[in-house]
C-alpha cells in the first residue's frame, strides 16, 4: 500500500514527467555545471565555433550548450564538441537521446571514436534537425574493442555557418530513454499539502486528490 500510494504521489505532482536514465555514460549531460563545463569545443581545419552556456531553463536543464558556427570549414568534422574516455563495450547497443533547439534546419553528425586519437570510429550517424523538432533518439551497435571512446558531435558542414544550435539533456545509455516534457528541475512541483486522502486513515483502497 504504500508502494501504490508514494506512486499515485509522484504521478500526481508530476516529479515522473522527466526521468534521467541511471547508467548514463556522459557527465555534465545538461551543461549545468558552468564552472566545470567537462566538454571540449575543438576547432580544426578552418573551423570556428563557439561555446556558451546561456538560455536558462530553456530546454530540459539550468542551462544548455550553444554553439555558434562560423568560418568556412569544408567538412563536417572540424568543429567538435567532445566528451573523452567513455566506457565502450564491443558488440553492445547504445541508444543516444539528446535536445536540440535550431532556427533553421541545421547539419549535425555524431560520433563514437577510438580514445587514442586514431579517428576509428566505432559508431557514426547523421541528423537533420529542424525547427519544430527538439527531441532525437538514435540506437546503434558498437564494434569498439577499446575499453573507453571519444563521444563527439560534429558542427562543420558549410550549409551550417551563420547558424546556431542549442544541445541539452544528452543521454548515452544502454537502456532506452524516453523523455517526458521539458522542465526544469527546480521548475518541479514538491508541494505536499494540497494532497488529500480518501478515506482517512486509508485502509486497502484509497484516492489521492
Amino acid at each position: 500500500m504504500k508502494r501504490k500510494l508514494l506512486f499515485t504521489i509522484f504521478a500526481v505532482l508530476g516529479l515522473s514527467s522527466f526521468v534521467i536514465a541511471q547508467d548514463n555514460l556522459l557527465a555534465n549531460y545538461q551543461f549545468d555545471d558552468i564552472d566545470d563545463p567537462i566538454w571540449d569545443l575543438n576547432n580544426n581545419s578552418g573551423g570556428d565555433g563557439v561555446l556558451v552556456y546561456d538560455e536558462f531553463g530553456e530546454l530540459s536543464g539550468e542551462y544548455c550548450a550553444s554553439i555558434e558556427v562560423n568560418g568556412t570549414g569544408d567538412n563536417n568534422y572540424n568543429i567538435q564538441l567532445v566528451q573523452y574516455g567513455i566506457p565502450v563495450e564491443n558488440g553492445v547497443t547504445y541508444y543516444l537521446s539528446f535536445m536540440a533547439k535550431v532556427e533553421d534546419v541545421f547539419n549535425l553528425a555524431f560520433s563514437w571514436e577510438e580514445n587514442g586519437g586514431s579517428w576509428t570510429r566505432y559508431g557514426t550517424t547523421s541528423f537533420i534537425l529542424e525547427p519544430e523538432i527538439t527531441k532525437y533518439q538514435y540506437e546503434f551497435v558498437s564494434t569498439g574493442t577499446d575499453e573507453t571512446a571519444n563521444f563527439k558531435f560534429f558542427f562543420g558542414d558549410q550549409a551550417n555557418v551563420g547558424l546556431t544550435v542549442k544541445l541539452d539533456s544528452i543521454v548515452l545509455s544502454e537502456d532506452e530513454f524516453v523523455y517526458g516534457e521539458p522542465t526544469s528541475v527546480k521548475q518541479r512541483s514538491s508541494n505536499t499539502d494540497q494532497l488529500k486522502v480518501y478515506p482517512n486513515p486509508a485502509k486497502n483502497d484509497f484516492t489521492v486528490s
